[in-house]
């Protein structure tokens, strides 16, 4: 072992994929480093402007970035997506699955809120039906979706993904981070305002 070997810190795996994006409790094998090295990971990205997101109820880390002036400014590591309309109106339905899914009171032991590929193109479809862009967004609905899973908002069923036709979705739980029960709520005031105004 050389010299800068040895220097390298045991959780220094963890925080490079933390960098890349979060790390969900099915990666066995870094959630339990992550948790084992939660305080030393906690202090390393604090020194580099970033904090260290972990929600153990839910099973996902991530680090997002502080302000580190009065001015607002941040460090920089982590660039802000701008993701565009179909996949913001994608990710906002996906919350809802979730909420829903979450506070059903007949739910019993099922952690995980799965939906197929056709179950989402049927709820988009039905929540479009009097948006005047409906035509357009499902023109190219596949690759919205696509687009989504990229994100990280949706993750393919690994198992069965031969069924490459109709291919099964986890939403995960990581989506709460980007749109709390407030903005979702919101959202669905401005959709029934609208409704009610054409």
């Amino acid at each position: 072992m050389n010299i800068l070997q040895e220097k390298v810190v045991p959780y220094a795996k963890i925080i490079a994929q933390l960098l890349k994006g979060d790390i969900d409790y099915s990666d066995t094998k870094n959630w339990k480093a992550l948790l084992q090295y939660e305080e030393n990971i906690h202090d390393f990205v604090n020194q580099i402007g970033l904090e260290l997101i972990i929600n153990k109820d839910d099973g996902y880390a991530l680090l997002k970035q502080f302000e580190i002036d009065e001015q607002g400014g941040k460090v920089g590591l982590k660039t802000r997506t701008s993701i565009g309309y179909e996949p913001s109106v994608i990710c906002i339905l996906l919350r809802e699955l979730l909420y829903n899914f979450e506070n059903n009171p007949i739910k019993i032991s099922v952690k995980e809120k799965w939906i197929s590929h056709n179950e989402l193109k049927e709820y988009i479809e039905t929540f479009l039906k009097d948006d005047p862009n409906r035509k357009s967004f499902l023109k190219n609905i596949d690759k919205q979706i696509k687009y989504v899973l990229d994100l990280g908002f949706l993750e393919k069923d690994k198992v069965n993904e031969k069924i490459a036709d109709n291919p099964m979705y986890k939403i995960k739980k990581i989506i709460k981070e980007q749109i709390t029960i407030e903005q979702l709520n919101d959202f669905k005031n401005k959709t029934t305002n609208y409704d009610e105004s054409v």
